[in-house]
């Protein structure tokens, strides 16, 4: 979702009042917008551009919807160039954690059965140890006629 979400729509219920503060990513002179929220306020955003928190001093409630963007054929473009610093991070935290357990692992042959299969696997295939070889073939069946 962190990577698809293109439009956030987020619907006021109350009972209290609030301020919704938004702020574009990755700006540091940006100033803060700030909306009054009111019950019934609808706001539509781009949560991939803009940071934002609502405050309320009483209790309040608001149902949000995301619309996702259709999966495309990827670019050949770096996937952390897209991501809100949200999911930057936690892929960064991902991707460190995945190289810390396989350094571990890297002398013994069987992993720590507390490690998800799914884990084990993204190791593999992102960290490897000396070279590695593809094995490939193609097959074929050509229809004949024989007389």
């Amino acid at each position: 979702q962190f990577l698809r979400h293109k439009v956030m729509i987020i619907i006021f219920l109350g009972p209290s009042s609030g301020t919704l503060e938004m702020k574009p990513y990755n700006t540091d002179d940006a100033e803060t917008y700030e909306i009054q929220t009111y019950p019934g306020t609808l706001v539509v955003l781009r949560p991939d551009i803009l940071s934002h928190k609502h405050f309320s001093n009483g209790r309040s409630l608001a149902m949000s919807s995301f619309f996702l963007q259709g999966d495309r054929k990827p670019k050949r473009t770096k996937r952390s160039d897209k991501m809100v610093p949200a999911a930057k991070e936690l892929d960064d935290w991902t991707v460190n954690r995945l190289r810390e357990l396989k350094e571990k692992n890297l002398n013994s042959q069987f992993w720590d059965p507390d490690i998800p299969r799914e884990w084990q696997s993204a190791m593999n295939h992102m960290f490897h140890k000396g070279q590695m070889i593809a094995v490939k073939g193609e097959a074929c069946k050509v229809p004949a006629t024989e007389s």
